[in-house]
């Protein structure tokens, strides 16, 4: 068992979020605490996914394909309700790699975005309704500039944006749900 102690309330909250008790770990800085947060944060993908994104499950795997192969795979949460896009990745502390969160609107339209209580810099790829990545756009963590999709869209996958920089526009994008879902674009 993993002992913490951080004075930091965030922190502390981030830590219960991934199912580590806090108990004992001594932190000397808040950077210290934080190097330990992302180190801990890897550890689902080394011994198998985590079942949760920022305390939400995961509903599947986005795939992004490029001249037939696969180029990278996300787990990813699903926000299908106006309450969970408005939220989005809002005051989540730490995306572990490879994962993310996919957003689903009910008809295509151009979106908009923005960063605010956004704690990580983020990747927004827009996908279109051909199951095609239409635009990779940087967000900033605290940002509070509108983000605008490129034209109507009705899917939207946040990513770290470190694991955008493989990612061209014109990518194919797979959905592969976990459970069983309304039909849904990719």
């Amino acid at each position: 068992m993993l002992n913490a102690f951080l004075a930091d309330a965030p922190l502390r909250s981030a830590f219960s979020s991934h199912g580590i008790p806090v108990m004992a770990i001594k932190a000397n800085s808040r950077a210290t605490a934080v190097f330990c947060l992302l180190l801990l944060s890897l550890l689902p993908t080394a011994f198998g996914q985590a079942a949760e994104i920022c305390g939400r499950p995961i509903a599947g795997r986005v795939e992004i394909l490029r001249d037939q192969s696969v180029i990278g795979t996300f787990a990813v949460a699903l926000a299908d309700s106006p309450r969970d896009r408005e939220q989005g990745l809002m005051d989540c502390p730490v995306l572990a790699p490879g994962t993310g969160m996919r957003f689903v609107y009910p008809d295509a339209r151009r979106r908009v975005f923005w960063m605010k209580n956004t704690l990580i810099e983020l990747a927004i790829v827009f996908i279109s309704n051909e199951r095609r990545i239409a635009a990779i756009a940087h967000g900033e963590p605290g940002s509070l500039e509108h983000i605008y999709s490129p034209g109507d869209i009705a899917c939207v996958l946040e990513i770290n944006f470190a694991e955008s920089r493989f990612l061209n526009i014109g990518d194919r994008v797979r959905w592969n749900p976990i459970r069983s879902e309304s039909s849904t674009p990719p």
